[in-house]
């Protein structure tokens, strides 16, 4: 008589954890369940709502207890395998998602950055290697803007001694200041000009497209 009583009652605690289930009240369904299987500690049903309640919660641990404890009290629920396979999926998923967050604080793995194209080529375009920079291509940066230099210095170079013959064959005898360097720069000053225009360009078509990816797809980490 006490047996029947206590599986009444547990019957009628499992109806309201239904009930609380469906208004969102969880907590509430959870002590209800348990409070049911104080009275009847073998019921599969009472363990499969729990471990309903629990994956709600992504509880996916206590989820996985509850739906393994119902199927081996009820081995012929087939749905209870279903549920325990789609448990175990989210908890290697939730697992996997911890120990990437896990990895990302402890500097195993470098933060992406979403860095913005359009500045990377408009820094190239003031500077270029500017956008290399900015795109931490360090090296790159640095042997683009030593181009710069060289290049700036030759056409620079290259109009003054064109203008200083110019001066010499119209004026007075003028001293030739480049008398050294006047071989080594035997192309006219408009091709540095132009190969310095080259350099503008590729600076900042090469920025705008390395912007695009992030740190993380650079070191191939992630």
């Amino acid at each position: 008589m006490a047996e029947e009583e206590s599986a009444r009652r547990a019957n009628i605690l499992l109806g309201e954890a239904v009930l609380l289930r469906a208004r969102r009240s969880r907590e509430e369904a959870i002590a209800k369940c348990q409070e049911a299987l104080k009275l009847l500690p073998e019921n599969p049903e009472a363990f499969e709502i729990l471990g309903d309640l629990y994956a709600e919660g992504s509880l996916w641990e206590a989820a996985l207890e509850a739906y393994r404890r119902a199927l081996d009290l009820a081995p012929s629920r087939g749905n209870l395998e279903t549920k325990i396979a789609r448990v175990v999926l989210q908890k290697d998923k939730t697992d996997q998602q911890r120990r990437l967050a896990r990895d990302l604080l402890e500097g195993r793995i470098p933060r992406t950055r979403n860095r913005s194209p359009a500045t990377a080529g408009l820094l190239s375009l003031l500077l270029p290697g500017l956008g290399q920079g900015y795109n931490h291509e360090w090296l790159k940066a640095a042997a683009i803007m030593c181009l710069y230099v060289f290049f700036s210095m030759a056409a620079i170079a290259g109009t003054l001694r064109v203008l200083l013959s110019q001066r010499a064959s119209s004026g007075p005898p003028t001293l030739n200041l480049f008398p050294s360097i006047g071989a080594f720069l035997a192309p006219p000053a408009l091709w540095w000009t132009l190969l310095l225009a080259l350099l503008y360009i590729y600076s900042a078509i090469d920025a705008a497209v390395r912007a695009t990816r992030s740190e993380a797809d650079e070191t191939g980490l992630i």
